[in-house]
Parts: C-alpha cells; structure tokens; sequence
C-alpha cells in the first residue's frame, strides 16, 4: 500500500493528469494513523484488539518522491505595496490584509474581530477569538456536507488563554476601519442583513450581513490580485504571518516578546521557519 502510494500521482490544481506526488506529510499521516489502528488491533489491553498480528513493526515509515516546497520568503515592501493596490476596491479584503500585514496575525483570527475588540484611543486590537467552521451533514438525504462558519477560541489556547494578545496597529489602518464601520452602518442592505443574523457586533461579515467561512474571504482576495494579473504562487495569505516574525527577528526584539506577539505556544515555528 505505501509502495504504491510513493509511486502514485494525483492530478493537482486544474490538471486532469496525475503530474503530483503525495507529499511528506500525507504521507506521514497516513502512515500513523495506520500504526495507531493496527497496534491497537494487536495489543490485548486496547479496545481494538482483534488478534491482528503488528505488521507496523517491519513496516518503515515511507518517503515521498515529491520535490522540496520552495523555501517560504518574507513579501518585500514592493509586494506588500502592489497586493494593497490590487485590494484597495474591496474595502472588506484591503482592511483585512493590512491587519494580516500589521499585526502578524493568522489570516483567520481578524475574521472573528468584534467592534469592541478596537481600541480607537490606543489603537490597538484584541485577538482572542478566530474564525472556525463545523461540518454539517444530512445523513438521511445524503447529501454532501455543508461548512458552518463559527467563532470560537484560539489556536491550542488553554485554560489561562495564554494565545490572546494585543496588537497595535497603525494610524492609517485606523483610519480605513472607521471608514469600513460607516460603511457597514450606511449600508441598508448589510445593516439589515447583520440584525437578521445577530451579526452586528462583528467587524467582518458577507455583503449579506452573514457569517462567511473563510474560503469565502480567500477566494475574494485571490480574485482581487487575479483581475490585476497578480494571482501566482506564493502570494498565499499566511507569508503575511512570516514577513510580520521576519521583521520581529531582524528588529533585534527578544524571542519570548516575538513568542507573544505571534501567539505561539512555543519558540520552535518561529526558530523553524
């Protein structure tokens, strides 16, 4: 099964062909779900346990034939500037995108930002809720299941909510929020829409005043740079994350306030990438 999962191509992107190697991590996965499952089927104190020989045990963990991803680089300030330019129509993506570029943060944590969150005085933000999502299935019709966007805590934040932060941001960024507020208020179509789905509070919704997963968010923003000519690889949303901690780093800042401010549990991403 390994042997040929190694050896096997899938068709990525628009292709039809196979032309992609399942990658390191598939790979990995797989192979420790599978160990978990056959150990259990063979150890007699599991639940699982069924009389099956350990066949993990001769079996080595696989390795991909796919090539290296290309190492990730920080945006340079001339890429930030023309994505800016590409977004700047679409209040919603521009507002969005500063944040990411600003503050570091995960691409989905500004989604779930609530009016409440922006200190206008200090400015600054308050991370320490993100945008999620929850499977939906109709087993009875079956039908295809349905993504239901949701807010909930941080990434692995514990009981003592370590991962929340505040951040500052600029002036400028400020002043694009008020101005994406008095839209929103202005228009009737969004503010009913936002009543309607108890959605007021939040900073970033649908046209319709609702909860969008954050595909919806993505696919926008790509199809900002792609009417511009910009879409390519590697103007992916989490590069803002690395150039924010590359501009940390290079800032001479010590690694536990760069920990901090990235709202990471450890030093080994930051150390890593």
């Amino acid at each position: 099964f390994f042997r040929d999962m190694v050896t096997k191509q899938y068709s990525a992107g628009k292709s039809t062909i196979p032309n992609t190697y399942y990658s390191q991590s598939t790979l990995s996965k797989l192979y420790d779900l599978l160990k978990r499952f056959i150990t259990g089927c063979s150890d007699q104190t599991s639940l699982l346990y069924i009389g099956m020989t350990n066949y993990m045990l001769s079996v080595r963990k696989p390795k991909s034939n796919a090539l290296p991803k290309e190492e990730i680089k920080a945006f340079t300030d001339e890429e930030i500037a023309t994505i800016f330019s590409a977004v700047k129509e679409d209040a919603l993506i521009y507002c969005w995108i500063r944040i990411l570029a600003e503050t570091g943060t995960r691409p989905s944590e500004p989604l779930a930002l609530q009016w409440k969150d922006i200190n206008w005085e200090e400015g600054s933000i308050t991370i320490d809720k993100t945008l999620s999502e929850v499977r939906e299935h109709d087993l009875e019709n079956w039908s295809r299941s349905t993504s239901v966007p949701i807010i909930k805590t941080l990434k692995n934040d514990g009981v003592k909510r370590t991962h929340c932060r505040k951040v500052s941001i600029s002036a400028g960024l400020m002043v694009k929020l008020r101005q994406w507020q008095k839209f929103v208020e202005n228009d009737e179509k969004m503010r009913e829409g936002r009543i309607r789905n108890n959605t007021t509070e939040q900073v970033f919704t649908g046209p319709e005043g609702n909860l969008w997963v954050y595909d919806r968010y993505n696919q926008r923003y790509r199809r900002a740079l792609e009417k511009c000519g910009l879409y390519k690889e590697g103007v992916f949303l989490y590069r803002f994350r690395h150039t924010f901690c590359t501009y940390l780093v290079r800032s001479k800042l010590s690694m536990k306030d760069i920990q901090f401010l990235m709202g990471d549990s450890t030093l080994d991403v930051i150390l890593n990438v």
